[in-house]
């Protein structure tokens, strides 16, 4: 029986030659990061649609306390949740939604009509399982609402964001004040809905992007060694706890004019971070770009995010595939319609045959010409792999890049380390279907890691900067990071803490 691997496709490939494009950018992971990092250092004194500061200065510590909503609006789904603190911060009830495909060419309000609705849905739900004492007690004191907004937004303080053009497939570009559109639609929602049980008042405490939600909670269960927070899911993102002499003065706190270190919304994913990457832009990158709906705008988020894995391994199998005479499946010849949940599943099979039967059942339909053999499912396979591996590749550049921006890469000790020290490994939280649930991605991200690290030691080896104590870099999920940072967020700003 033939079998593929994580790693390997025991099988010939056919159109081996077509891929190098995609491999070539591992070969030169250090060499990028180093180029991200001093990309990193012009937009965060320059740019003002990237490396965005936040209200927030300080991680939590551990001992933030409260019940909170918390909503988490990414790319694909929408979830709410009641988090209460004790005796840890644990989600109960809560509802995850699709977004409806028709909301992200409307209007911002229809939108947000639509979260309205589903937080009344979640909000009922907890009501229904509280006793009526303290159902009583939560309408009448209301919930704070803790709001993981994954677009670009700029913000002057905890609860002011102004929309940015959002990307990810939604179209609308007005600017909008995010909690102004969920107030509007919760009030609106519950005099719609003034037949049922009352409802309690709920007022946004605080407001922050899927990495910054995911960096505070990796930051609130591991508390040291926790700067830089990375989401690879439908889109793709980062946040770091930057110093602040690294910024532009008109980005500098104003309200803390002593912090000496400031969140950063970095949007790493737009334009402004081309340069890293420009060299290694495929032909069918910008074949997707062309046909996108905002050309040339997140260059780096369209080579590494589940939004567009599956487009580019459509776009490759095209070429490698569909050689001369060649008619493939219908769907390679429909944008979009090889899906990246596709890829990750032909990609987790290990067994040739069953890969050849989730082929069969994806692409051919009746009276097609075309029929799955060995040769042909091990090639898609491969394209599959390659360009998934180029995306965790570029995603661990990207990351080390902010590491190194962060004056996080401090990896050699300047003192001799005693048996009974502990030295932190340096704890990266990740949130994102792609890092989640992808076949091997998480692997290969930790392994690009390892790769990249090792190269610096031994750079900083041959300049003479001796080793007494080796740090790690790992990657460490940050379960629920979008409605657990949003909670631990809205309870620092209860406590006076960010």
């Amino acid at each position: 029986m033939s079998t593929v691997t994580g790693t390997q496709v025991t099988l010939p490939l056919e159109g081996k030659d077509l891929l190098k494009e995609l491999t070539t950018p591992l070969d030169n992971l250090l060499q990028i990061a180093k180029c991200f990092s001093k990309t990193y250092h012009k937009l965060a004194l320059n740019s003002s649609t990237q490396f965005l500061p936040t209200p927030i200065t300080s991680l939590p510590d551990g001992t933030e306390k409260g019940k909170f909503l918390a909503l988490d609006l990414g790319g694909s789904n929408l979830r709410v949740g009641v988090v209460p603190t004790a005796p840890r911060f644990k989600i109960a009830p809560s509802s995850t939604w699709a977004i409806p495909e028709y909301l992200k060419s409307m209007q911002a309000e229809a939108l947000f009509d639509w979260v309205g609705k589903c937080i009344v849905s979640v909000i009922r739900t907890y009501l229904s399982q509280c006793s009526e004492d303290v159902a009583g007690e939560i309408i009448h004191e209301g919930l704070s609402l803790g709001v993981t907004f994954s677009f670009p937004m700029v913000q002057s303080s905890h609860t002011s964001a102004l929309l940015m053009p959002m990307g990810k497939g939604f179209t609308f570009s007005t600017t909008n004040d995010l909690a102004t559109l969920l107030s509007n639609a919760y009030t609106k929602e519950c005099i719609l809905s003034e037949g049922g049980a009352k409802l309690p008042k709920v007022e946004v405490a605080a407001i922050t992007n899927d990495s910054i939600s995911t960096l505070l909670a990796g930051g609130y269960v591991h508390k040291r060694n926790v700067t830089v927070g990375i989401i690879v899911g439908t889109g793709v993102n980062a946040t770091c706890l930057c110093p602040v002499g690294k910024l532009g003065d008109f980005k500098k706190p104003t309200q803390k004019a002593d912090a000496t270190h400031v969140l950063l919304n970095t949007e790493l994913s737009i334009n402004g971070t081309l340069a890293p990457v420009e060299k290694y832009v495929a032909k069918w990158d910008r074949i997707l770009d062309t046909g996108n709906e905002k050309p040339g705008f997140q260059p780096l988020e369209e080579m590494v995010s589940g939004r567009y894995l599956g487009e580019i391994v459509r776009l490759v199998s095209l070429d490698v595939l569909g050689g001369e005479g060649t008619k493939l499946p219908l769907r390679f010849y429909k944008p979009y319609a090889v899906e990246t949940k596709l890829c990750a599943e032909v990609e987790g099979e290990v067994r040739v045959e069953k890969m050849i039967g989730i082929l069969k059942s994806y692409f051919c339909d009746a009276g097609e010409n075309w029929d799955w053999d060995t040769t042909s499912a091990t090639t898609f396979t491969n394209v599959c792999k390659t360009v998934s591996n180029r995306a965790a590749g570029l995603v661990i550049a990207a990351t080390m890049g902010i590491l190194d921006f962060n004056d996080n890469l401090g990896l050699y000790t300047s003192k001799p380390i005693q048996p009974e020290e502990e030295v932190g490994d340096v704890i990266i939280p990740f949130t994102g279907t792609v890092l989640e649930k992808y076949p091997y991605f998480q692997e290969r991200c930790q392994r690009y890691m390892e790769q990249v690290v090792e190269q610096l030691y031994d750079e900083q080896a041959v300049s003479g900067r001796k080793s007494t104590h080796r740090r790690k870099v790992r990657l460490v999920e940050a379960k629920d990071g979008g409605i657990i940072g949003a909670a631990v967020l809205a309870a620092m700003v209860k406590a006076a803490r960010t």
